[in-house]
């Protein structure tokens, strides 16, 4: 393993010690969300960096746990605001909004190393934001809720959304309040 420069060092919150290249810069959330997705596949599948590294090999056992977690910390910012308004668009009670955030968080940290990487994007061109990632985390984290609850197949979930919508859209058409 490679000794850092004491100028790449900094002290996160915890104080532990970690390599500047990994820390958060306000105003750039993409940039560093695009490059921490790829941080984190090159701890877990082995991949390389643009610059020839890999990460699993480059860093000790505890540099990586803890450069996860920084990760983590970074995005369950995003994560909350994401189910915040889930729970809004949903009327979702308390103990399901937490239920919700629970799996949703679960789902983005293991997928987060697909965000905005080519091998997993269907246009190659095009890169998301970090909320729009998290938002199509969100609808399988719902699904995959209801599915837990009611015991029901993906596809009669699909199709009670559906219905649902539908009678949102009828109900707004006709001026109906959701609760009549």
């Amino acid at each position: 393993m490679k000794q850092v420069p004491p100028e790449k060092i900094r002290f996160s919150q915890g104080g532990q010690v970690m390599r500047a290249e990994y820390f958060f810069e306000t105003g750039k959330k993409e940039e560093f969300f695009t490059k921490a997705a790829t941080w984190i596949d090159s701890m877990r599948n082995e991949t390389s960096l643009a610059d020839g590294r890999c990460l699993k090999h480059d860093l000790s056992e505890t540099e990586q746990h803890e450069l996860m977690e920084y990760v983590m910390e970074q995005l369950l910012p995003e994560i909350k605001l994401v189910a915040k308004f889930k729970k809004k668009r949903t009327y979702l009670d308390e103990y399901k909004a937490e239920e919700l955030e629970a799996i949703l968080t679960m789902k983005v940290f293991e997928e987060f190393h697909k965000f905005n990487n080519v091998e997993y994007l269907a246009n190659k061109q095009k890169q998301y934001t970090i909320s729009a990632f998290i938002e199509h985390k969100a609808r399988e984290a719902m699904r995959d809720m209801l599915i837990q609850e009611r015991g029901l197949p993906v596809n009669v979930i699909r199709n009670l959304k559906l219905i649902n919508d539908i009678v949102q859209a009828i109900a707004e058409e006709e001026e109906i309040r959701n609760d009549e």
